[in-house]
Protein backbone atom coordinates (compact mmCIF):
# COMPACT_ATOMS: atom_id res chain seq x y z
CA UNK A 1 0.00 0.00 0.00
CA UNK A 2 2.77 2.45 0.84
CA UNK A 3 4.63 1.70 -2.39
CA UNK A 4 1.42 2.13 -4.38
CA UNK A 5 0.66 5.42 -2.62
CA UNK A 6 4.18 6.68 -3.27
CA UNK A 7 3.89 5.70 -6.91
CA UNK A 8 0.59 7.52 -7.22
CA UNK A 9 2.05 10.64 -5.64
CA UNK A 10 4.96 10.58 -8.03
CA UNK A 11 2.62 10.12 -10.97
CA UNK A 12 0.45 12.98 -9.72
CA UNK A 13 3.49 15.25 -9.45
CA UNK A 14 4.67 14.23 -12.92
CA UNK A 15 1.28 14.95 -14.45
CA UNK A 16 1.16 18.44 -12.94
CA UNK A 17 2.12 21.51 -14.89
CA UNK A 18 5.79 22.43 -14.88
CA UNK A 19 5.22 25.27 -12.37
CA UNK A 20 3.47 22.88 -9.99
CA UNK A 21 6.29 20.34 -10.33
CA UNK A 22 8.79 22.96 -9.22
CA UNK A 23 6.59 23.82 -6.23
CA UNK A 24 6.27 20.14 -5.29
CA UNK A 25 10.05 19.91 -5.12
CA UNK A 26 10.10 22.66 -2.48
CA UNK A 27 8.56 20.84 0.46
CA UNK A 28 9.85 21.86 3.89
CA UNK A 29 12.63 19.77 5.34
CA UNK A 30 11.18 18.30 8.51
CA UNK A 31 14.08 16.75 10.43
CA UNK A 32 12.93 15.40 13.80
CA UNK A 33 16.46 14.24 14.56
CA UNK A 34 17.28 17.81 15.56
CA UNK A 35 15.18 17.37 18.71
CA UNK A 36 17.52 16.52 21.56
CA UNK A 37 15.13 15.80 24.46
CA UNK A 38 14.10 12.27 25.44
CA UNK A 39 11.48 10.98 22.99
CA UNK A 40 9.30 9.62 25.80
CA UNK A 41 8.82 13.01 27.48
CA UNK A 42 5.97 15.48 27.10
CA UNK A 43 8.58 18.05 26.15
CA UNK A 44 9.48 15.91 23.12
CA UNK A 45 5.87 16.07 21.88
CA UNK A 46 5.92 19.85 22.33
CA UNK A 47 9.18 20.10 20.38
CA UNK A 48 7.77 17.94 17.56
CA UNK A 49 4.67 20.13 17.33
CA UNK A 50 6.79 23.30 17.31
CA UNK A 51 9.06 21.95 14.56
CA UNK A 52 6.10 20.76 12.44
CA UNK A 53 4.40 24.16 12.80
CA UNK A 54 7.56 26.07 11.88
CA UNK A 55 8.27 23.78 8.92
CA UNK A 56 4.76 23.85 7.48
CA UNK A 57 4.22 27.60 7.87
CA UNK A 58 6.14 28.03 4.61
CA UNK A 59 3.37 26.09 2.84
CA UNK A 60 0.81 28.82 3.52
CA UNK A 61 -0.14 30.43 0.22
CA UNK A 62 0.48 27.27 -1.81
CA UNK A 63 -2.06 25.09 -3.59
CA UNK A 64 -4.00 22.39 -1.78
CA UNK A 65 -2.41 19.73 -3.99
CA UNK A 66 1.06 20.99 -3.13
CA UNK A 67 0.37 20.97 0.62
CA UNK A 68 -1.21 17.49 0.45
CA UNK A 69 1.84 16.23 -1.42
CA UNK A 70 4.29 17.80 1.03
CA UNK A 71 2.38 16.46 4.05
CA UNK A 72 2.51 12.93 2.60
CA UNK A 73 6.17 13.36 1.64
CA UNK A 74 7.05 14.40 5.20
CA UNK A 75 4.89 11.66 6.79
CA UNK A 76 2.38 14.08 8.29
CA UNK A 77 -1.32 13.45 8.67
CA UNK A 78 -3.44 16.06 6.87
CA UNK A 79 -7.01 17.21 7.31
CA UNK A 80 -9.11 20.12 6.12
CA UNK A 81 -10.43 22.28 8.97
CA UNK A 82 -12.18 24.85 6.74
CA UNK A 83 -12.81 25.43 3.06
CA UNK A 84 -14.06 28.67 1.53
CA UNK A 85 -15.43 29.97 4.84
CA UNK A 86 -17.11 26.71 5.90
CA UNK A 87 -15.59 25.22 9.05
CA UNK A 88 -15.78 21.47 9.63
CA UNK A 89 -16.22 19.52 12.85
CA UNK A 90 -12.93 17.95 13.91
CA UNK A 91 -12.09 15.38 16.53
CA UNK A 92 -10.56 16.71 19.74
CA UNK A 93 -7.64 14.26 19.80
CA UNK A 94 -4.23 15.82 19.38
CA UNK A 95 -1.36 14.70 17.19
CA UNK A 96 1.85 16.74 16.87
CA UNK A 97 2.40 15.22 13.43
CA UNK A 98 -0.97 16.20 11.95
CA UNK A 99 -1.68 19.47 10.19
CA UNK A 100 -5.11 21.08 9.99
CA UNK A 101 -5.47 23.39 7.01
CA UNK A 102 -7.83 26.19 6.10
CA UNK A 103 -8.38 26.74 2.38
CA UNK A 104 -9.72 29.59 0.26
CA UNK A 105 -10.16 29.00 -3.49
CA UNK A 106 -7.80 25.98 -3.44
CA UNK A 107 -5.02 27.93 -1.69
CA UNK A 108 -3.98 27.04 1.87
CA UNK A 109 -4.42 30.14 4.03
CA UNK A 110 -3.71 28.74 7.49
CA UNK A 111 -2.02 25.68 9.01
CA UNK A 112 -2.26 24.52 12.61
CA UNK A 113 -0.69 21.46 14.18
CA UNK A 114 -2.97 19.09 15.99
Amino acid sequence: FIILTTSLLILTACSATSSEQTTFDNCPNLDLSTITVDDTSAQYMDEVAKLVQESTNELIGKSVKNVEYCAAFEGLAYRVAARDGEFYALTMDYSPTRINVEIEKDIVTKINVG
